[in-house]
Parts: structure tokens; sequence; C-alpha cells
């Protein structure tokens, strides 16, 4: 990504931000996805200069602002002088398909990591033009973005800040940065409370430098559960645990921190489970 208390039961992200503006913009850019081809190569074009190296076979073909599911998006950030920033947001495939790796291809671990790809947005990069960096434009396409998430049904969005700036960045929006000495946590409930899976714990490697993730619960929180899927009423935890074996007291089970909001912010609730 580019540099640049609530309490439960409350939308954590609401507002009705059209496809191209947002009505509190306090700089003067318009904010939405491609909308054609030329829009298209020079978000792509951005993303690649600033991104390197960037996956270019990842970037999904143009779209316009829609009813359909929520797919891999591309968006731009319009001044006055043309294309100033840009963004890449889709599914979180990559949550998904980490869940799987951890539990195995299970039935109940495939079930899980559908609801997690349905439910669960991931922001792939945010870049902004270095001539126009430090004005605000890469936490207002943030905020965007979160909200662009919401509108397609996400209750909980995802990034991975690979430097202090995106770590700042996220936190400026409102969202939590564990760290990268923690493992992120998954595990999706049912209407029941019932665990579809077991929890999954995902670490990211600090071989290429500074890599963590990141998170921000978009839909209604009760207790450490965020409530996604209004009709199948499913429910996902997000928590923490220890990254590295060396930092783990106990090696058959751990003890992990559910996330949870309260009115002076995050909390922790702790449970002692056998690790995945």
């Amino acid at each position: 990504m580019g540099d640049d208390g609530v309490t439960g039961g409350e939308d954590l992200v609401g507002g009705t931000a059209g496809a191209r503006d947002l009505a509190h913009d306090p700089c003067p850019v318009r904010i939405g996805p491609v909308i054609d081809q030329m829009e298209a190569d020079q978000a792509v074009d951005l993303l690649a200069e600033q991104l390197r190296p960037y996956p270019i076979d990842a970037i999904p073909q143009p779209r316009r602002h829609d009813d359909r599911p929520f797919g891999p998006t591309l968006v731009g950030a319009w001044a006055d002088d043309g294309l100033v920033g840009a963004a890449l947001i889709g599914p979180g495939v990559k949550a998904a398909e980490g869940l799987v790796d951890v539990l195995g291809g299970t039935p109940a671990s495939y079930h899980a990591a559908q609801v997690i790809l349905r439910y669960t947005a991931m922001v792939e990069g945010i870049v902004v033009r270095p001539d126009r960096r430090r004005e605000g434009i890469g936490l207002e396409i943030k905020r965007w973005l979160d909200v662009f998430a919401a509108q397609h049904g996400a209750g909980l969005v995802l990034g991975i800040p690979v430097n202090e700036g995106s770590r700042r960045l996220n936190e400026k929006a409102g969202h939590k940065v564990p760290g990268p000495d923690v493992a992120l946590v998954l595990q999706v409930h049912d209407r029941h409370g019932v665990p579809v899976a077991p929890p999954a714990g995902q670490n990211r490697s600090q071989s290429e430098g500074y890599s963590t993730w990141e998170f921000r619960p978009l839909a209604r929180m009760r207790d450490a559960f965020i409530q996604v899927g209004q009709t199948q009423g499913y429910s996902i935890r997000v928590g923490q645990y220890p990254a590295r074996p060396e930092d783990r007291a106990d090696t058959q089970a751990a003890t992990v921190g559910w996330y949870r909001l309260t009115a002076g912010g995050y909390a922790m609730e702790t449970e002692r489970l056998p690790w995945a």
C-alpha cells in the first residue's frame, strides 16, 4: 500500500458514497472504479510503477460500479491533473486459501473458506502519484474502499501493510494492525454460534522485509463476532497468536486473543485452543 470507540451493534461503516465521489472528501479528487480501458491502463501503470514488482497478470478487467457480485476491482483517484492514485480491491482470496492450507482440504475448511471468500474484502494495494503525496489522498482512497466493500456485502476488510507508511495509513483509517510478530486468526461460526471449522492462524513472512496483516470490521459486531451474511447468519471471529514457534510457551495449544469492540476501542478476550 502507499504511504501516506465504536460501540458493539452499530454499523462501523455507513453512508452512501457514490461510485465517483466522496461526500466528505476534503481533497479535490474523484474516487471510483475504472470505467473504460483507458482508465484501467492508467491505473495499472501507476500500480506497477509504485508497487514493484507487481503481478500484472492479477489485474482485473475494468468493470463499472454496479450491483453484480463483488469481484476484483481497479479503483482510481482523479484530479484536475489526471490520475493521482490507484488501488486494487477484491474478495479475500489470500485469507480463504490460507485457511484451507492450514486446515487441509476438508469439507469443513472449504465451507469456512467459502464464507471468508464471500464476506471478506482484500485490499491488494493503494498507491499515490509521488508528486501528490502528503495531501491525504491515500487516506481518502482507503476510506472509500471500506465503504465500497461494505456496499458490496463484505463484513470484514483485510490488507497487508508492507512498510511503516502503510501501517500508519491503515491506523489513521481506523484499521487494526496487529504487527509482524503475530499470526492473524480467523474462525467462521454458523447462525447458532457453532464453529464451521477450527480457527486457522496465518503468518506473514518477514524474509523480504516488513509485512503484516491489518483488518477492520465493516458490519455489526456482537461481542467478538462480526455478523455477516444476513440470510445465512454467519459470523467471523478475528484474533491473533504469536507467529514464531519460539514465542509460543506451549507447543500443544495456543492462547488465541480474539478481538472485540468496546466503547473504548478494541479489547481482547483469550481462549486456549489446540494448534491448527
